[in-house]
C-alpha cells in the first residue's frame, strides 16, 4: 500500500480496515496472552534472562493466529516470516540474501495453498476476510493478496518486537516509572506512547517529495526534491515537548502520535500493537516482581532500525 496511487491505496485500505479494527484486535487478546505465557515459560530458569528474545517470540505468533495458520504449518510459517523480515536489512551479504529469498519463495507457496483452501472453506480469520470481503464490488487480486500477507508479516511483527523491547528497557532504566506501572497497569498505554516518543527504534522517516518550492526555517526545498523527516528528532523538539530528554509516562504534551501516522496513512496495525503491549507488559511485571538491568542492551547492524538483539535482565520469579 506504500507504493500505489492514492485511489488504489484508498481501495486497499477499505478492504483491509475490517480486519484491523479495535474489535478484531480484541478477539486476539486471549491468544496473545497464551503466547506471552508460553514465551515466559520458555525463558531459562536463570537469574539473568534475555528479554529481547522473549519479545521476539510473541508478535509473529500473533500474526500466525491472525491468519489462522494450522498448527502443523506454524514452524514453516515462522521460518518464512523471519526470512521475509530478514530481507529488509540492506546490509546482508549476497549469500545470505539468496538463502532468505529461497525460504521466502517456499513460504509464499504455503500461503498460496492456504489462500486456495480458504477460497473454498472460509473462516473468520484475516486471510478469509481479505479473500472474501468486497468494497463496491472490488476484491483483492491474487498478487495483492500475496503482497498484503508479506506486508502484514513485516508491519505486524518486527515493529511490535522493537516496541516491546524498548518499552521494557525504558521501564528498567526508570525505576520510578516502573513502580508506577506496577501499581497501575492501566498506564501501559501511556508507557507505549512515551516510549515511541522518547526512544525511536526507526532510523529514518518515510521519504516525501515537495509538491512546490518552499522554505522551512530558512532552508530552501525545491519542487520535486526528496525530504526525509526525522521523527526521532521531531519528538525531542523542545518547542513541542517540555523537557523532551526526560522519560515521563505522565506526560500531557504528546499531541498527535506521530509514530503511528495520521490521516489516510495511519498504521493499519495500531490497535493490534496497543493490544499486544497491554497484554504482554503486565504479564512480564507479574511474572518478575523484581527486575533490574544486568548490563547494557546490545544492538546489531541494520540499515533502517535500531535492532536490540539482547536485553539482559536480572530477575526474581513470582511464586507459582
Amino acid at each position: 500500500m506504500q507504493a500505489v496511487s492514492p485511489s488504489d491505496h484508498l481501495r486497499l485500505r477499505r478492504l483491509m480496515n475490517p480486519a484491523f479494527s479495535p474489535k478484531a484486535a480484541e478477539r486476539l487478546r486471549e491468544d496473545t496472552r497464551q503466547i506471552a505465557m508460553q514465551a515466559l515459560a520458555a525463558l531459562p530458569e536463570d537469574e539473568v534472562v534475555d528479554l529481547a528474545a522473549f519479545a521476539d517470540y510473541i508478535p509473529l505468533r500473533v500474526v500466525g493466529r491472525l491468519f489462522a495458520i494450522p498448527a502443523a504449518s506454524e514452524d514453516a510459517f515462522l521460518t518464512f516470516a523471519q526470512a521475509r523480515i530478514g530481507l529488509l536489512n540492506p546490509l546482508l551479504p549476497p549469500s545470505e540474501r539468496d538463502r532468505l529469498i529461497r525460504i521466502v519463495s517456499e513460504g509464499f507457496g504455503l500461503i498460496a495453498a492456504l489462500i486456495a483452501e480458504r477460497r473454498v472453506h472460509p473462516g473468520d480469520d484475516l486471510l478469509s476476510t481479505l479473500i472474501h470481503h468486497e468494497e463496491a464490488g472490488a476484491r483483492l487480486s491474487e498478487y495483492e493478496l500475496m503482497s498484503m500477507v508479506g506486508a502484514i508479516i513485516v508491519g505486524g511483527s518486527d515493529t511490535t518486537v522493537h516496541t516491546l523491547r524498548f518499552m521494557l528497557l525504558n521501564l528498567l532504566r526508570n525505576p520510578e516509572q516502573l513502580a508506577r506501572v506496577r501499581a497501575d497497569t492501566r498506564l501501559v498505554g501511556a508507557l507505549l506512547e512515551e516510549t515511541l516518543r522518547f526512544d525511536q527504534f526507526g532510523k529514518l522517516g518515510s521519504p516525501c517529495y515537495a509538491l512546490e518550492d518552499l522554505s522551512i526555517r530558512g532552508v530552501p526545498i525545491a519542487r520535486g526534491q526528496m525530504v526525509i523527516p526525522m521523527a526521532g528528532a521531531a519528538t525531542h523538539d523542545p518547542e513541542a515537548f517540555e523537557r523532551p530528554e526526560v522519560f515521563d509516562i505522565g506526560r500531557t504534551d504528546l499531541g498527535v502520535a506521530l509514530n503511528f501516522g495520521v490521516g489516510p496513512h495511519v498504521c493499519l496495525g495500531v490497535h493490534l500493537a496497543r493490544m499486544e503491549a497491554n497484554v504482554v507488559v503486565p504479564l512480564v511485571l507479574e511474572h518478575f516482581p523484581e527486575m533490574t538491568l544486568a548490563g547494557p542492551p546490545e544492538y546489531q547492524p541494520s540499515g533502517f532500525f535500531r535492532v536490540m538483539h539482547r536485553l539482559p535482565v536480572r530477575v526474581r520469579r513470582a511464586a507459582a
